[in-house]
């Protein structure tokens, strides 16, 4: 089994069922960045993204973010959220 391979695909974290998560006991939530969360070019989290990560937080999923970005970026956009840790790859 590859525990990278994904069975749930979303249009876009908007439309994400973060029930279904929680029912099937997920209890962390990777969430990439650039491109995902925001564009690119966003240095900080906007309303949306704001909104979702206190969602899941209070449905008991954590969450870390990842960037290909450089680290500062990365750094800097989770200081605004309240996530676990910031990954760069």
């Amino acid at each position: 089994m590859n525990i990278f391979a994904p069975n749930y695909y979303v249009q876009s974290f908007k439309t994400l069922n973060i029930q279904r998560l929680h029912d099937h006991g997920i209890q962390l939530l990777l969430c990439d960045i650039d491109n995902t969360l925001v564009a690119y070019d966003e240095e900080c989290p906007n309303q949306d993204v704001i909104e979702f990560i206190h969602k899941l937080k209070r449905n008991g999923i954590e969450v870390a973010l990842c960037s290909n970005s450089p680290s500062s970026r990365g750094k800097n956009f989770g200081k605004h959220l309240p996530v676990s840790k910031t990954y760069p790859f």
